[in-house]
């Protein structure tokens, strides 16, 4: 599916509309058709004409149009692997919240500086359904015009079909940040970890295509990662 070129810069918006992946009719649709029904809403918001005067605007309608967040409750706990049960509730729920934003800037500026101001050229290419899990592979044509796999693993929950981790090029982004967090907390405490990821999610950017920014986390064929 192609995403038309009018408000181009725009386009990471809607990417990043997979992160809170929960549409309202997804009962109804298979894990597949759950991401084309939310692409499918998230470029009429793009293509409205006020996007472009109103980009935060615009961004806040496709948050509250997915409704839900990629569960990033499920996630978090995974990511910060066994130093989890050593939170307070208060720390669980901001650790949740810090997390869930950095991976949704992690993700759309991986797919900002991949597409590189391009169409995006997204093809759905298998789903493999088990009970509540699926994982559906699909690929993003680069700017160097390679197909980029990016497979979606997901789960059902209350009767519809929701992300809980996204893999680029055989790397989960949840266990590329696991890692990035216990080397980190191996030789700092918790309350730096918290600091940095603070810093790094304060604010709340649209990410243009034509100038991206550095990625909060490095996804490549090899894993390699940076620090938060």
């Amino acid at each position: 599916m192609k995403i038309p070129r009018r408000s181009r810069w725009m386009v990471p918006v809607a990417i990043l509309g997979i992160l809170v992946l929960s549409c309202t009719r997804a009962s109804a649709l298979s894990p597949t058709d759950t991401l084309r029904e939310f692409f499918h809403q998230a470029v009429a918001v793009v293509d409205d004409p006020r996007t472009e005067t109103h980009p935060q605007e615009a961004r806040l309608k496709i948050r509250k149009m997915a409704g839900t967040v990629f569960d990033v409750r499920e996630a978090a706990p995974t990511a910060l692997g066994p130093h989890w049960k050593a939170r307070s509730p208060a720390e669980r729920e901001e650790f949740t919240l810090l997390f869930g934003r950095l991976l949704e800037q992690a993700y759309l500026n991986l797919i900002t500086s991949m597409i590189g101001g391009r169409r995006i050229d997204i093809r759905y290419e298998d789903e493999t359904t088990e009970g509540t899990a699926a994982l559906v592979r699909t690929t993003i044509q680069a700017k160097d015009g390679r197909n980029v796999p990016f497979d979606y693993r997901m789960t059902m929950r209350q009767g519809r079909w929701t992300v809980r981790d996204v893999i680029v090029e055989r790397v989960s982004l949840i266990d590329n940040y696991r890692a990035q967090f216990k080397r980190v907390l191996a030789s700092a405490p918790y309350s730096a970890l918290v600091a940095s990821m603070r810093s790094k999610t304060s604010g709340d950017r649209v990410v243009r295509a034509g100038t991206p920014e550095p990625a909060t986390v490095a996804v490549g064929r090899e894993g390699r990662s940076q620090a938060p």
